[in-house]
């Protein structure tokens, strides 16, 4: 039993500069600290939020005294009583997180095998352990960027089979990418979004996949090429078979979506016709 000592929260700045939480947790073996993320946009299933400062107060005044003297390896009971609605997800993740970053030095395990345990995944994955496949963000729109690029993540997927090989590929596509953007608009073009993508002028998603496809054909990493022209947008789509790479977005179409339709810049959407362009 590793029995929560205290709980105190703060706040720090986060990545954008804004104010978000931060939570300590001690126990017998000794200080366990996690800071809430929170995005630029969010979707409306998400668990609601209150103030950084409403937050903190629910920390310190209501869960932390709730919590004291209770098993940090108890991580589905004090989960139960972590109720986002009535404290804010950003007050219940931080408690969650640091409690189960104790329960696995309780427990003498990694973290991803104590997460593993919880949820009581077959033993017999663990000895075939891998690192999962890694997603790399490399153009930015949406709230991410200031550009009008309404589709908020582009990113690449190399398919090398393994981590370190798969880093490789995207460093190289990532950095081609760069020396793509600027040759065809200017150096303020290789600004940075949010989320580390390159946020070039554009406006059309048809765009933000040309540029891809040309610095990972630039690098061998794509085959047969030939163009596509989208209906509603108009702009040449070069649509190919990946060699070692493949595309995923985040749309995050909940951000323009409005009284039944999705308003882009390009055009007005229903679902279906969302899903069809």
């Amino acid at each position: 039993m590793s029995k929560i000592k205290s709980i105190k929260a703060g706040k720090i700045l986060d990545s954008r500069a804004n104010w978000t939480v931060e939570v300590d947790l001690v126990t017998e073996q000794g200080l366990f600290r996690s800071s809430v993320p929170s995005g630029a946009s969010k979707g409306k299933h998400e668990a609601p939020t209150v103030s950084v400062e409403k937050a903190i107060k629910n920390i310190n005044e209501i869960i932390a005294p709730k919590l004291k003297g209770k098993d940090a390896t108890s991580q589905k009971e004090i989960d139960s009583f972590l109720d986002p609605e009535k404290f804010g997800a950003n007050a219940t993740t931080g408690i969650s997180l640091a409690v189960c970053r104790a329960g696995a030095v309780a427990q003498n395990l990694p973290l991803w095998q104590y997460v593993s345990s919880i949820f009581k995944c077959n033993e017999n994955h663990f000895r075939h352990v891998k690192l999962p496949m890694p997603a790399f963000n490399v153009i930015n729109g949406g709230a991410h960027a200031g550009n009008e690029l309404d589709f908020q993540e582009f990113m690449i997927v190399p398919q090398a089979g393994t981590f370190s090989k798969n880093l490789q590929i995207a460093t190289e596509i990532y950095q081609e990418l760069k020396k793509v953007i600027k040759e065809k608009y200017i150096d303020l073009a290789i600004n940075l979004g949010d989320e580390g993508g390159f946020a070039p002028p554009l406006r059309a998603p048809e765009e933000a996949l040309n540029l891809i496809l040309t610095a990972a054909k630039n690098l061998g990493y794509q085959k047969k090429i030939h163009p596509v022209k989208s209906s509603k947008a108009g702009v040449p789509l070069k649509a190919g078979q990946f060699n070692r790479v493949k595309i995923i977005l985040d749309v995050a179409a909940s951000q323009f979506y409005e009284k039944g339709r999705y308003k882009m810049k390009i055009g007005t959407f229903t679902k279906e016709g969302l899903l069809n362009y």
